[in-house]
C-alpha cells in the first residue's frame, strides 16, 4: 500500500460509491436508491413531507445529518416531470412543483410514490436482492432491478472525482421493443435520444465510434413580416434563461443599446413555450438569412460519447451506445 496516495484513492472510491455516478442495473445513484429503499419499504402512498422524508431517509439508511439537504435535492429531481426532466418520475410532485420556466429549481414541498413505481420495482424481487450491512443492521441494496433500464428511460448526468457521465433520456416504447428483441435472441433496434413532450427536433448529425452527436432544435415560425412565435425550445433551455435572451435583443432606453427586436410577450405559462417577438421587416429578412434557429439561438448539440456508469460489481464502464 502506498502511505502518500492511499487516502486520495480510498477518498476517490468512497465518491463513486457516493451520489455521482448511477448503476447501469437499475440507473439509481446510491442517494436514490436509498431513498426508494425506504419508500418501497414504508409502502409511502400518502404525501410526505421532503424534509420529513430525507431525515427518515437518513436516520435508516446510514447517512450523516449533513446529508439530509442532499437527499432532499435527489428527492425534488425524482418527482421532475416537466420536459427535459424524466421520461417517468418515480415520485408524485406534491405542493409547488417543479416547471421548465427555471429547470425545475421550484419548490416541491411533499411527495409520495406513484403506482407505476411500484410495477417498475416489483417487490416479489426483494428478497433476491443483495443487502448493505451497517453495523449489523441490513440496509438498502447493493442495487435493485427494475422492470425496465431506468438508466436509458430518465438519463444521468453526474460528476465523479475520476469520471463524469452524462447520459440521454430514450423512449420506453423503443426500450420495451428492444427487452424483447433480446429474449428472442434478435438483434436490437438503433435507440434515439427521445423527452416526453418535445414538440422540436432531434437528429443526428454525426456518428463516431466513441458516440453520436445530436442537434436538437426549438420550433420557431414567422406570423407575418414583422412576427416570430417560438413554441418550442431545445432540450434544457430553460423559459427564464430564454426571456433574458431575448431581453439582450430588445431595446434598452437606459443604457442606449441597439436592439435587433422591438419587442417580445411572453405568452406561455409552466409547461408551454410560447413567445412572439415583433421585429423590423429588414431584420426579418436578416434572420431569414441567417436561419432563424441560429439567429434566436434555438439549436443545442447533445451526444453519446460520455456514457459512464457502475457495472454489477461496483467498477466504473465506458458505453459506447445505448443498446
Amino acid at each position: 500500500l502506498d502511505p502518500i496516495n492511499a487516502k486520495p484513492i480510498f477518498f476517490s472510491m468512497a465518491e463513486l460509491q457516493r451520489p455521482s455516478i448511477p448503476s447501469v442495473v437499475d440507473g439509481l445513484t446510491p442517494d436514490q436508491r436509498k431513498i426508494m429503499f425506504c419508500l418501497l419499504k414504508s409502502k409511502a402512498d400518502k404525501e410526505v413531507k421532503v424534509s420529513k422524508l430525507s431525515a427518515h431517509v437518513s436516520e435508516h439508511t446510514a447517512c450523516h445529518r449533513h446529508d439530509e439537504q442532499r437527499l432532499a435535492t435527489a428527492i425534488i429531481r425524482m418527482t421532475h416531470s416537466f420536459v427535459g426532466s424524466n421520461n417517468i418520475n418515480l415520485l408524485h410532485p406534491g405542493g409547488q412543483i417543479g416547471t421548465r420556466i427555471f429547470g425545475g429549481e421550484d419548490l416541491c414541498i411533499a411527495t409520495k410514490l406513484l403506482p407505476i413505481t411500484c410495477s417498475i420495482f416489483p417487490k416479489d424481487d426483494d428478497a433476491l436482492l443483495d443487502y448493505l450491512n451497517e453495523d449489523g443492521k441490513l440496509i438498502e441494496p447493493t442495487w435493485c432491478v427494475p422492470i425496465l433500464p431506468m438508466i436509458l428511460v430518465n438519463g444521468g448526468e453526474e460528476t465523479g472525482t475520476r469520471c463524469s457521465t452524462y447520459i440521454q433520456n430514450y423512449n420506453p416504447r423503443d426500450i420495451i421493443a428492444n427487452l424483447r428483441q433480446l429474449l428472442n435472441d434478435e438483434y436490437t433496434r438503433p435507440m434515439h435520444p427521445w423527452y416526453r413532450g418535445f414538440k422540436g427536433s432531434i437528429e443526428k448529425t454525426n456518428a463516431e465510434a466513441g458516440g453520436d452527436t445530436y442537434t436538437v432544435t426549438g420550433v420557431i415560425e414567422a406570423v407575418d413580416s414583422t412576427r416570430l412565435r417560438i413554441t418550442e425550445l431545445p432540450i434544457r433551455c430553460w423559459t427564464m434563461d430564454y426571456r433574458d435572451f431575448l431581453e439582450s435583443l430588445a431595446p434598452d432606453a437606459k443604457n442606449g443599446r441597439r436592439s435587433f427586436i422591438e419587442e417580445f410577450m411572453m405568452n406561455g405559462y409552466n409547461e408551454d413555450i410560447d413567445f412572439e417577438v415583433i421585429l423590423s421587416e429588414e431584420n426579418m429578412n436578416i434572420a431569414t438569412k441567417q436561419g432563424l434557429e441560429n439567429k434566436f439561438k434555438l439549436t443545442s448539440t447533445i451526444g453519446t460519447a460520455n456514457m459512464h456508469l457502475l457495472d454489477s460489481d461496483g467498477n466504473v464502464q465506458k458505453y459506447d451506445t445505448p443498446e
